[in-house]
């Protein structure tokens, strides 16, 4: 599944947990989400009305760009997810990964099958595109988003 994110509307395919302004940069033609407070940030990614079994899909593939105007010079995500068969959004259905901060794009590769609880019917796939050290107006670009 390929979540295009690279058009005006691309915004209305998250829903905003926390402390985050999505909106479609025209500059960068990218979705970017930006930081609005300086806690806990996160997105839930839209899957639609589809009924997405876990074998089928093992990776969440993201290309992004971290500005070098953010305020730190490292930043990891995470990915929680929840299925039919995990429970709720937890640590235990979680995966981390790091993230580079040049002004380049980059494809970050999230293995979701590497978690014993991906299983079953995915339900939810909420993104804390930065885990900590965040300030207001630290952005995240966005190109595309693969399930894979």
């Amino acid at each position: 599944i390929d979540i295009d994110v690279s058009k005006q509307g691309s915004e209305n395919c998250f829903s905003v947990i926390n402390y985050t302004k999505v909106y479609f940069d025209n500059d960068e033609e990218a979705l970017a989400l930006e930081v609005k407070g300086n806690k806990d940030v996160g997105v839930y990614i839209g899957l639609g009305d589809r009924k997405l079994k876990t074998e089928d899909y093992s990776k969440l593939i993201i290309s992004y760009m971290l500005p070098k105007t953010n305020s730190q010079g490292e930043y990891s995500c995470c990915l929680y997810f929840q299925t039919d068969e995990s429970g709720d959004l937890s640590e235990t259905s979680s995966v981390y990964g790091k993230l580079t901060v040049d002004g380049k794009y980059h494809t970050i590769v999230i293995d979701l099958s590497s978690k014993a609880t991906w299983k079953g019917i995915i339900k939810n796939l909420r993104f804390d595109y930065f885990q900590s050290n965040n300030a207001n107006g630290d952005v995240m670009f966005i190109k595309s988003i693969t399930l894979k």
